[in-house]
């Protein structure tokens, strides 16, 4: 074990984690960020062996920003093939331009009591990002407040470095949590092709979740609220997918009526909804090209804008073996 005792360090390169290793920060240490380095492997704290990856890293406790006055973007913590890995009661503040905590390709993961962002009335946080996963198995997240500009949690395959995973990721578990975004999503699940070889998501569990989003700020109009959404072309490569108690209210700013769709959902093979609850939404929820869907006690009240559609099935793409049982829908 390695701990780290009250007070503030200055960070000026990566803090490399190895194997069988305990980083204990007291609650009170603060650990800011000095440096510019956008890369997964250039996040303030990441594990040793890089892509060759590691095994047995526990980090808790303590906080981390990046500094102000400067130029010091980045992630705080990037882990890459760890297996068994626990990140646990870190405070993971502002950063410039990057993702708080991001993990690709790792296995046997237990995130608990995250507490990400603070402020989001002002403009520097528009492009602040929650927690991403690319590639991986057997991770569970919960017990999390995460307040952020852009997606608060991401599950993202795409033809670029970071989100270019070497594994599927399955078995993902999120629960009590609450979630807030300023222009984005709270939950992005989403993938695209990543090149020769494009790995899936699948059996993602999402249970006892709140969430905010809607538009907090004014000239922005990227704003959704959950995406679930397959861009490829070939065989479906998103595939089990569950939504059980989340609350989504898309009115956090009662002046702006928001231009995002609280649900977007696309070539999903076995989606259930259950008691799901979508309030004040600016547009209409959207399930097309997916089969196997059941929405199950599940509402969408009081819509913000006239004359939009409650939810709209299957409106450019045909969906198969669609479930609709109980629950309550107004439109305007």
């Amino acid at each position: 074990m390695v701990r780290l005792t009250s007070g503030t360090y200055y960070i000026g390169q990566s803090l490399k984690i190895g194997d069988n290793t305990h980083l204990l920060m007291d609650q009170d240490v603060v650990l800011v960020r000095k440096f510019s380095n956008g890369a997964l492997n250039g996040a303030t704290i990441v594990n040793k062996g890089g892509t060759s990856g590691n095994t047995n890293i526990r980090v808790s406790g303590g906080r981390i920003l990046a500094a102000t006055g400067g130029t010091y973007t980045g992630k705080h913590i990037g882990f890459d093939k760890v297996k068994f890995l626990e990140i646990d009661g870190v405070h993971l503040d502002k950063t410039q331009t990057g993702w708080r905590l991001f993990c690709r390709d790792c296995q046997d993961v237990r995130i608990a009591n995250l507490v990400c962002g603070d402020d989001l009335d002002t403009e520097d946080l528009l492009t602040e990002d929650g927690i991403h996963f690319s590639g991986g198995e057997r991770i569970v997240v919960t017990n999390c407040t995460i307040r952020s500009g852009d997606d608060c949690v991401s599950l993202a395959h795409e033809n670029q470095s970071d989100s270019k995973p070497s594994m599927p990721l399955v078995d993902f578990a999120l629960s009590n949590c609450a979630l807030t975004s300023a222009r984005a999503n709270i939950i992005k699940i989403h993938v695209e092709s990543q090149g020769t070889t494009s790995y899936g998501i699948s059996r993602v569990r999402i249970s006892n979740v709140v969430g905010k989003c809607g538009l907090a700020l004014s000239g922005d109009s990227s704003s959704n609220g959950i995406v679930i959404q397959d861009k490829t072309t070939g065989a479906r490569l998103l595939t089990d997918v569950a939504l059980d108690g989340v609350t989504l209210d898309c009115g956090q700013n009662s002046t702006i009526a928001g231009a995002g769709y609280p649900l977007i959902v696309t070539r999903v093979d076995r989606l259930q909804l259950t008691g799901v609850r979508i309030l004040q939404p600016a547009r209409d929820s959207q399930i097309n090209d997916s089969n196997d869907i059941e929405l199950r006690d599940c509402s969408i009240l009081n819509p913000r804008l006239t004359s939009i559609n409650c939810l709209t099935i299957a409106g450019t793409n045909d969906c198969t073996n669609v479930r609709i049982l109980g629950g309550l829908y107004r439109g305007a």
